[in-house]
């Protein structure tokens, strides 16, 4: 058995539709590792189509954790992913691989937590009631460059940034500029940055299959289970476009258009963020088709 101090822990970091996973998968396969959830969104049960999460048969080669264990109207955050992850590092005797998209959720475990002071009760009261087009018109004219950083279905992280503004005088972003408490752990940090063209090949062809093998099901079971206007999962990009369109709002063409569109636009950010916030140790751009599924 390896001892836990002589462990080499990795990171697979970058943009939707990049073949981290797949990567993750083989990598894990050579270390003898286990690959570790770094997505905000594949951590639900619901939409493992739409979320791209690994398959069974993924799952049954190599262990995962950390993917598909919360329910439609759950909350999680990129502090109890710290806490989740720093549980599974404590207790590892095989290499851990964290691999995903959510920046934040990186830069929490590298860096540390903000210092963010207590917000008083009295403005969380004031705050929770609100409905979310009020939280994000407050938001939007007090605090825009805030806002623009937050996805605009997602109640839980706009109401907490509007908390915050209100409680402390000061933006969210600029608490989140005050890092401390970086993780004990060292990493090695594998950066996957696609060529561009076969990076817009892989994503079309991604939502195109997203669509053929049951998303449009899991959006629509979802929604008669009566998923809340306000639930995090929302956000999950196509859930809008699906929706539309089984409300016979949106062809499937143009459905599936502006779903291509959003994952190319959020992409692009997520590439962005991680040329400019991580320093990766190796940075890798053609290891997309060595798998039939890219994530």
């Amino acid at each position: 058995m390896k001892e836990k101090q002589h462990l080499q822990h990795y990171i697979v970091a970058g943009p939707t539709g990049s073949g981290k996973s797949s990567y993750a998968l083989e990598f894990a396969q050579k270390v003898g590792g286990i690959v570790i959830n770094a997505d905000s969104l594949q951590i639900y049960q619901d939409l493992p189509i739409l979320t791209a999460q690994p398959s069974t048969q993924d799952k049954e080669i190599v262990p995962h954790c950390l993917y598909g264990f919360l329910g439609p109207e759950g909350q999680y955050s990129a502090l109890k992913w710290v806490e989740d992850v720093t549980h599974i590092l404590e207790e590892a005797t095989s290499p851990c691989i964290l691999v995903g998209g959510t920046g934040f959720y990186f830069n929490t475990l590298l860096e540390g937590l903000s210092p963010i002071p207590d917000v008083p009760q009295a403005t969380k009261d004031y705050v929770r009631p609100l409905k979310l087009l009020e939280v994000r018109y407050l938001l939007e004219t007090q605090d825009p460059l805030m806002a623009e950083r937050l996805h605009p279905h997602d109640l839980q992280r706009n109401a907490r940034a509007l908390e915050v503004l209100l409680g402390t005088g000061r933006s969210l972003s600029f608490w989140q500029s005050l890092r401390r408490n970086p993780s004990p752990y060292a990493f090695y940090k594998i950066g996957i940055f696609p060529e561009r063209a076969s990076h817009e090949s892989a994503m079309k062809e991604r939502v195109l299959k997203m669509w053929e093998e049951g998303a449009i099901e899991e959006v629509s079971f979802l929604l008669e289970k009566g998923l809340s206007e306000i639930a995090s999962l929302r956000s999950a990009i196509g859930f809008d476009e699906i929706e539309s369109y089984l409300k016979g709002d949106l062809s499937l063409e143009i459905a599936q258009n502006l779903m291509m569109i959003k994952t190319r636009q959020y992409a692009k950010r997520q590439l962005t963020w991680f040329r400019h916030q991580m320093k990766f140790d190796e940075i890798l751009s053609n290891i997309i088709g060595s798998k039939e599924r890219s994530t």
